[in-house]
């Protein structure tokens, strides 16, 4: 066993903080054992004999002074698994500690020195997967054991630097197998940190580690045996994998991490607790794609991170999920790839797994924000056929456009989105006290046009919609969903449910409060909605066509739903028809009638219905005349003073109807 004189060669650098921390067990010093640091050299023997001489003695540190340690691959991945990495641990109790991250850098090259970026071997890495045809090695290989009883224990890796070596760096370019043709592309061989999967762990921690420039994940482990793995303090970015991707119970805080062609974090943790607490995450398809059982008696916590310009999701739960809280984070620009990309997706929906289920999550006192970016929705809720969603809470918060978004009119297209294919099994949605601020549009069903819906609307109640300037503020239903106490939202948008046909909704007075009012509109160019004139749920002034642009407010009246205004926001201009008895306007456009005298109309087969007419009077001989094809509130002719204006509407009964 080397002894102080070891630790601190004569012609070697002193660590004057090392000496200060008065560390526990043997401690082994790489430059005694012939490592130089110089960048030159290769330090890799001299680094693993002094794991090795750590590992026999039953653990200790393995010291890396400040310097530049060059590390390559043993031999080729031919040879064996465990001599394709540069260095390996297959010792318990043994701590790597450097100098600090700015000071011990570990340089890693492949086999013989090389750049990884251009030279590697194409060779098998796994010999039933003929894809995975490309090896570079990794950095740092930690030996699993082969039982819970003969688990790998106490591994920590800290205070040093890891480079990877890809050299200009990685541009998003995933194309798989990484080979000549496609450098950008991922390397699954190519880790910074690689701890054996499918074997068993106990106790692993990565604290204070600076590690950039891989083709595959920076931190690596996989399979159910990884057990108490740490990660704090590490800045890691430049992958064309993901920063971190394990299957462990693990508590993951306090980190950087970006630039990753895939995920930041992936974690699959099972049935096991699981933290991210306090990191920073930048520039990422994802975020966190992280899964836990649906009955797991673990809660994972995802609390206190900012997450920012993940392209396609900030967190991302697509298989299965157990409770899970999701709390007090903040997401800048995150789910604006696509329309239907969101900052926080729960989604149960891969197919091939029998039951996928998302099970008790809760999101609340976020803050999700468009500053820069367009588009995307903040919250996505949705569940596949054969799947199951239950119990979900999105409450107290704030989704909306900040800085600059506001300026340049920048919106999520809406804070909230629920699709539930038909056959998945929901129950249990709640929407609560949130604000909208300046989103395009409010809470909607984005499967609305389908012919049959998967599930209940979810429970909403006292939600704020804040700042919009346009018609487009709608929580959607449709045919054959209730709004189920459905309060202080913005106009609903009435959506047919059928490919064909007219929407006569059913929006029952016992969803509502007595004296509770509610608007309605249609945000479906292609269908029509009717609102019955008189029936046993309604009580209109005339039977109303609601078209793109037109509100109807009724407010519950005893056992009906009662109009009380009927409102007209559009700007579009209208046509003008002169002369002849014909009125031929094309679907839903309006029209202006000028009307030099008395006036029968006898053919409207050019109006459709819900087409609203505005008839106005060029001079004081105009009148309009009551009865067959017009009705008027007065039953009788009216005659018109000059520039007065009446507004019409073709009604169900192919009548044009004073409104």
């Amino acid at each position: 066993m080397t002894d102080m004189h070891s630790l601190f060669p004569a012609n070697g650098p002193v660590s004057k903080d090392a000496l200060r921390r008065h560390l526990p067990g043997p401690v082994a010093n790489v430059q005694g054992f012939g490592a130089k640091g110089d960048g030159v050299a290769d330090d890799t023997p001299a680094i693993q004999a002094a794991i090795d001489e750590i590992g026999r003695a039953g653990g200790g540190i393995v010291y890396l002074p400040a310097g530049n340690y060059r590390v390559q691959p043993q031999a080729s991945v031919a040879v064996d698994r465990l001599r394709a990495h540069a260095l390996h641990v297959a010792w318990d109790n043994v701590t790597l500690r450097g100098d600090g991250a700015a000071l011990t850098k570990l340089l890693f090259r492949t086999l013989g020195g090389g750049d990884p970026t251009t030279q590697y071997e194409l060779s098998r890495w796994y010999e039933d997967d003929a894809r995975r045809a490309v090896w570079r090695g990794s950095a740092l290989f930690i030996v699993g054991g082969e039982s819970a009883q003969t688990a790998r224990r106490n591994i920590t890796i800290e205070d040093l630097a890891i480079d990877g070596g890809v050299r200009p760096g990685n541009n998003g370019d995933r194309t798989w197998p990484a080979n000549e043709t496609a450098p950008g592309g991922w390397d699954i061989s190519h880790k910074g940190i690689y701890i054996q999967e499918d074997k068993h762990h106990r106790r692993i921690v990565v604290r204070n580690v600076h590690a950039h420039d891989f083709r595959g994940e920076i931190i690596y482990g996989g399979g159910r045996f990884i057990d108490d793995l740490v990660i704090e303090g590490c800045e890691l970015h430049a992958t064309n994998g993901d920063c971190i991707s394990f299957s462990a119970s693990a508590v993951v805080r306090d980190n950087h991490l970006y630039d990753a062609a895939h995920a930041c974090v992936e974690n699959f943790h099972y049935a096991k607790e699981a933290r991210y607490l306090n990191n920073r995450v930048e520039r990422a398809r994802f975020g966190f794609n992280i899964q836990t059982a649906w009955d797991s008696p673990f809660p994972c916590i995802v609390s206190g991170n900012v997450f920012s310009d993940c392209s396609e999701y900030g967190l991302f739960f697509n298989i299965e999920n157990g409770a899970t809280f999701i709390s007090e984070n903040t997401f800048v620009d995150c789910g604006y790839g696509l329309p239907h990309h969101a900052a926080i997706l729960l989604s149960p929906g891969k197919k091939g797994l029998s039951g996928p289920i998302i099970n008790g999550v809760m999101i609340r006192n976020n803050t999700i924000l468009r500053q820069t970016k367009d588009g995307g929705v903040g919250v996505s809720i949705g569940c596949d056929a054969g799947c199951k969603l239950k119990s979900i809470v999105v409450s107290e918060n704030f989704i909306g456009s900040s800085g600059p978004a506001i300026e340049r009119n920048l919106r999520f297209l809406a804070p909230i989105v629920y699709s539930y294919i038909k056959g998945a099994d929901v129950d249990g949605v709640f929407i609560s006290k949130n604000i909208f601020f300046r989103t395009q549009r409010h809470v909607e069903n984005t499967l609305a046009h389908l012919p049959e819906l998967g599930g209940p609307m979810p429970l909403m109640w006292d939600n704020q919609a804040i700042g919009f300037n346009d018609a487009a503020n709608t929580t959607a239903i449709s045919d054959g969903l209730k709004p189920i106490r459905l309060q202080n939202e913005g106009p609903i948008s009435l959506q047919s449910g059928r490919g064909d046909g007219e929407l006569v909704p059913r929006l029952m007075p016992s969803d509502y409060s007595q004296g509770q009012k509610i608007s309605l509109t249609n945000a479906n160019i292609e269908r029509t909605v009717y609102i019955p004139q008189s029936s046993d749920i309604y009580a209109c002034r005339v039977g109303r066509y609601l078209v793109p642009g037109v509100y109807l407010t009724l407010i519950r009246d005893g056992d009906k739903m009662r109009e009380v205004a009927f409102e007209d926001r559009r700007s579009r201009p209208y046509a003008e028809v002169i002369d002849g008895n014909v009125i031929a306007a094309d679907g839903f456009e309006e029209v202006y009638l000028s009307v030099p005298s008395e006036r029968r109309f006898t053919d409207f087969s050019g109006i459709g219905h819900g087409a609203q007419i505005r008839i106005i009077a060029t001079n004081n001989n105009a009148t309009i005349a009551h009865g067959g094809d017009i009705k008027l509130h007065a039953d009788s002719d009216y005659a018109m003073r000059e520039n007065e204006v009446k507004l019409f509407m073709r009604t169900r009964d192919g009548i044009l109807r004073e409104i």
